[in-house]
């Protein structure tokens, strides 16, 4: 499975930012993944509750994924700007991170 263009399209704007513009889009980003994350595992433990532990536990990967998005971007921030191609690189996985 491939990142959509327009996806990569993004991360490279991203990747082009200004510091002013990049690292207010990198805390919403990792805000909203964590704040997924989040709600995800108030359903998982509605379902555990319940006795539906295999939902849970797949709806658990989820949020997990969803938190390690945000991980993913806060590494961004970390990442050498020059040369691009590296923050681009870290920035993919986000929106490519299973493998």
């Amino acid at each position: 499975c491939r990142p959509s263009p327009l996806r990569l399209r993004a991360v490279h704007e991203l990747a082009h930012l200004g510091d002013a513009e990049f690292f207010p889009e990198i805390e919403t980003g990792a805000g909203l993944c964590f704040a997924n994350a989040a709600r995800i595992m108030e359903d998982v433990t509605r379902l555990a509750e319940e006795g539906r532990y295999q939902a849970a536990k797949i709806l658990q990967n989820v949020a997990n994924e969803e938190a390690a998005k945000a991980m993913i971007l806060l590494d961004a921030a970390r990442c050498p700007r020059n040369p691009s191609a590296l923050l681009v690189r870290q920035l993919r996985y986000f929106a490519d991170h299973l493998p």
